[in-house]
């Protein structure tokens, strides 16, 4: 089993969208779970498996990129 956490500057709105897509982010091998901490957004990740992590970061890659996008970061 593969452990890995991100974490992230961001608010409400960056949390709604990574929850979003962990509830629609079901895979056997991966999952992971977003949490609020002192100001910050922590994800983590369980693989199990290398590809498995990378498909999960990648995940959260995407909709951190979108995000920043759309609020002109």
């Amino acid at each position: 089993m593969i452990r890995s956490t991100i974490e992230l500057a961001g608010d409400a709105r960056l949390a709604t969208l990574l929850t979003a897509e962990e509830k629609s982010f079901e895979h056997r091998r991966v999952g992971y779970a977003v949490k609020a901490s002192g100001g910050r957004l922590v994800v983590e990740i369980e693989a199990e498996d290398a590809t498995a992590l990378k498909t999960a970061v990648s995940s959260v890659c995407r909709i951190v990129s979108v995000y920043e996008k759309a609020e002109g970061v």
